[in-house]
């Protein structure tokens, strides 16, 4: 898990990187990567990120139009995500 300031700079470089552009899909490589199937990881394709924030040790990406405000959380614990 990435500590503080890790995430701090993960989360300014994707917002820079992805605020307002769609997002075009996303791939669940394992199922320690999914925490919930509802709603479906492809109800989020063509909807426009709208933020990117901070949560614990967590980055959480919004989007438009959705109900859920949590948004999308990957889980860089289980993956090489950010690591250049």
């Amino acid at each position: 898990m990435p500590e503080y300031p890790d995430i701090a700079v993960y989360v300014e470089r994707l917002e820079a990187l992805l605020r307002g552009h769609p997002l075009t899909g996303v791939r669940i490589t394992g199922p320690l990567l999914l925490r919930t199937a509802e709603p479906p990881a492809d109800v989020l394709n063509g909807k426009a990120v709208r933020r990117i924030e901070r949560m614990g040790k967590r980055i959480v990406i919004g989007f438009d139009d959705l109900d859920d405000p949590s948004g999308l959380i990957p889980n860089e614990g289980y993956t090489d995500a950010g690591r250049g």
